[in-house]
């Protein structure tokens, strides 16, 4: 089975705050971190798209397509 994934480009008020949290808390909190700000201008710098993932993968071997990424935060739930 090829794995399911759904890219949402964050845009609502509610996604950028979905999009805060994960980012908060997987890269900064989890990190023992602190000074996480949810108006830093790299997130609105011209050319950078913000999505959000949407997966279920279930792959044996390595997938054979790639998506550059420059920064990534996963959550469990």
């Amino acid at each position: 089975m090829p794995p399911r994934v759904h890219l949402k480009r964050v845009e609502s008020d509610g996604d950028w705050a979905a999009y805060h949290r994960i980012r908060k808390r997987v890269l900064w909190e989890d990190r023992g971190l602190g000074g996480y700000d949810e108006r830093h201008p790299d997130d609105r710098l011209a050319g950078i798209i913000h999505y959000s993932l949407c997966a279920m993968v279930r792959q044996r071997g390595l997938p054979d397509w790639t998506l550059p990424v420059r920064a990534s935060a996963l959550s469990g739930s």
